[in-house]
């Protein structure tokens, strides 16, 4: 049960949600009713005011996304946050390099995290999105693909998607769906919000 307030607005009092692998829980509500919040904290992007996150029966405390993320829950935000002067390679691996030696030192594979956001860019139904330019220059659908792109490069067990569909071409709305189906079968826990 967690509660979150802004200034004299209660945004989340008192929720509760359990939700469990393999399975796939819709949060439905309209505008203003707090089901981004309620993600936000789940997702370590918001700190609860009360309340306290369970996970695999322990509590935890998030001050960072990225405290999250290590713990294996990621979130897919309603609007995506790239780096716009980063390019889309550089966007989908953020916090998550693929490196290899050279005598002491670590240096990025540029070459494998190529192949591997071909791939999962593959996997988001975003085949017609170039590389190598920079993510401001990107369309919002674009975008929405690259971030959907990163969230499956985090192989987390957790996923959340806010609005998961809004800003995408028809063929990437599937592919969605397609991914969401395929995080179910590999026993992960899906959250869709909307």
């Amino acid at each position: 049960t967690v509660s979150k307030r802004f200034g004299h607005t209660a945004a989340v009092a008192g929720a509760t949600l359990s939700v469990f692998a393999g399975e796939v829980l819709g949060v439905v509500g309209g505008n203003g009713s707090g089901k981004s919040t309620l993600m936000g904290l789940l997702s370590g992007m918001l700190v609860p005011d009360r309340g306290r996150v369970i996970l695999r029966g322990s509590e935890v405390h998030f001050d960072h996304p990225r405290d999250a993320i290590r713990l294996g829950i990621s979130m897919l935000p309603q609007f995506p946050e790239l780096y716009a002067g980063l390019d889309v390679i550089e966007n989908i691996f953020v916090g998550q390099e693929l490196t290899v030696r050279s005598s002491f030192l670590k240096l990025l594979d540029r070459r494998a995290m190529a192949e591997r956001a071909l791939v999962l860019l593959e996997q988001v139904g975003a085949v017609d999105i170039q590389l190598h330019q920079p993510a401001g220059n990107l369309s919002g659908g674009q975008q929405k693909a690259v971030a959907l792109a990163r969230l499956v490069a985090r192989d987390a067990e957790v996923l959340i998607f806010d609005e998961p569909n809004a800003s995408l071409a028809l063929r990437q709305k599937a592919m969605t769906l397609n991914l969401i189906s395929a995080c179910r079968t590999a026993n992960k826990a899906t959250v869709l919000i909307t």
